[in-house]
């Protein structure tokens, strides 16, 4: 790294990094590449853009492009946020796809991809997936002056807070999409009939990650990965894993029925031990005496002549 202090890593150089044994900070994964599609032309069809989510494979791009960096999810917000993004279907359904595209094959479609090499590679494999499925996909430049049919893109989650952070999501796909919700229930039910829509695919939380040089101590990075604070004032360490509090009243559990066990047990044995002492004080004393008279007194046979 030379001289420089904190340098941006891509998810999907980040086991590289790890692996040259660079310090790397990560945060938890806030970055959601989806692939948004167009509700124009022969899109216009549900169960095409239906068939479209299905014929994705998500964990040939976790595995391959991003090397299992990042969470495969059919959820606009990630699984620690919610709890119920399992929910949502992960796996590819190539049958179901060619079921829903009814044997009609559509126009060619053209895919585009914002970012860098690896989204460039991402939107190669896509392009590919669909091709499985029937369709017919050219990948063109994102900036090309012409009608682009499915957008891959990275939109970042800036919040911790479920409501806010889908809004921000539906807000960088550019969905206006109004969010009211104030229960979990509430929640997943606006979340289910967007998904369902097929107008925003999810495929993949990412983290955002930095290297950091040995001057640099005690830091977090932030949800929008571009800047970092001390780890006790960092906007992320809000957000801590329900894991963590999980395994804290397990291990509270744990003791106090480890606790109640161990005074049960001294309880009986307490008990056992008087009941003992109890009838030990009850019985007769046997002196040596009394043991005499009762062997002197009992019958004695005469010897045989």
């Amino acid at each position: 790294m030379g001289r420089t202090d904190l340098v941006e890593v891509p998810a999907d150089e980040l086991r590289q990094a790890r692996e040259q044994r660079l310090t790397v900070i990560a945060s938890p994964p806030v970055s959601l590449l989806a692939l948004s599609v167009s509700n124009s032309g022969v899109l216009s069809n549900p169960n095409l853009r239906a068939a479209l989510a299905l014929a994705v494979d998500r964990s040939a791009l976790s595995n391959v492009i991003f090397q299992k960096q990042g969470e495969i999810t059919a959820s606009l917000l990630p699984a620690e946020l919610t709890g119920y993004a399992f929910l949502f279907p992960t796996d590819r359904d190539l049958n179901k796809s060619h079921e829903l595209r009814g044997g009609v094959t559509p126009p060619p479609l053209t895919l585009a991809a914002e970012g860098g090499a690896a989204m460039q590679l991402a939107a190669q494999r896509i392009a590919l997936n669909l091709r499985d499925a029937g369709f017919s996909v050219q990948v063109v430049n994102a900036a090309a002056p012409q009608h682009i049919d499915l957008t891959l893109r990275r939109l970042t989650l800036e919040s911790s807070q479920p409501q806010a952070g889908m809004e921000s999501i539906l807000r960088a796909a550019g969905l206006a999409v109004s969010i009211s919700a104030l229960t979990p229930a509430e929640l997943y039910k606006t979340e289910r009939e967007i998904v369902d829509a097929h107008l925003l695919i999810p495929l993949l939380y990412l983290p955002r990650a930095c290297a950091v040089s040995g001057r640099v101590r005690d830091l977090r990075l932030g949800a929008e990965g571009t800047h970092c604070w001390p780890a006790s004032r960092s906007p992320m360490s809000r957000r801590r894993p329900r894991r963590e509090l999980r395994q804290k009243l397990l291990l509270l559990l744990s003791l106090m029925v480890a606790a109640i066990v161990a005074a049960v047990a001294w309880t009986v044995l307490v008990r056992i031990r008087m009941v003992f002492e109890q009838r030990d004080q009850k019985k007769p004393p046997c002196s040596s005496a009394s043991f005499s008279a009762s062997f002197s007194s009992a019958p004695q046979k005469s010897p045989p002549p």
